[in-house]
């Protein structure tokens, strides 16, 4: 199987495992976003559309996105959403919680705007193939001490920099 790659401006942003997939699914790519033109960033909301089913790695990092929506991707192993502006925890499940990405081992969400950990034990149950988790550099307050309990296969946890008041309750 070939490998393939989105790019948008002059970012890889996507990559799947069979290049014709990558290209019905960059034509399927919708954002309801707007692009700042002066440095080619995305802003507001970004949702994926199901066509992206056949993804592993996916980088929207340094953007400035400020919501992430998806309907689910099956076979993600990676999702970096570091360097942008998302207020909360991407939701990782429908709300039956079946999980939106089954597979998903490495989540980046370093440095963006999230202060709140107190859904993470909520979604633990929908992200158990999670390996790897960055919250470093974002403004976080409080971590609350079940907060990763559920995340059965959380080996590498990033907590460096937070920009907030640290409270361990």
């Amino acid at each position: 199987k070939a490998q393939g790659a989105l790019y948008t401006g002059h970012t890889a942003v996507a990559s799947c495992v069979i290049v014709d997939q990558c290209i019905i699914a960059k034509l399927a790519f919708v954002f309801n976003s707007y692009i700042n033109n002066s440095s080619d960033s995305i802003t507001a909301k970004l949702t994926l559309t199901p066509l992206f089913i056949f993804l592993q790695t996916l980088d929207l990092s340094q953007n400035a996105i400020e919501q992430f929506s998806s309907y689910g991707l099956p076979t993600l192993k990676t999702l970096d959403l570091s360097s942008n502006s998302l207020p909360e925890f991407p939701r990782p499940c429908n709300g039956s919680n079946n999980p939106f990405y089954p597979k998903l081992e490495n989540l980046f969400l370093r440095r963006n705007r999230i202060s709140e950990t107190y859904l993470l034990e909520d979604y633990g149950h929908c992200l158990t193939a999670l390996v790897k988790l960055d919250l470093s550099l974002n403004p976080i307050k409080i971590i609350l001490p079940f907060a990763f309990v559920y995340f059965k296969d959380l080996t590498y946890l990033y907590l460096e920099q937070l920009l907030g008041v640290i409270e361990v309750n």
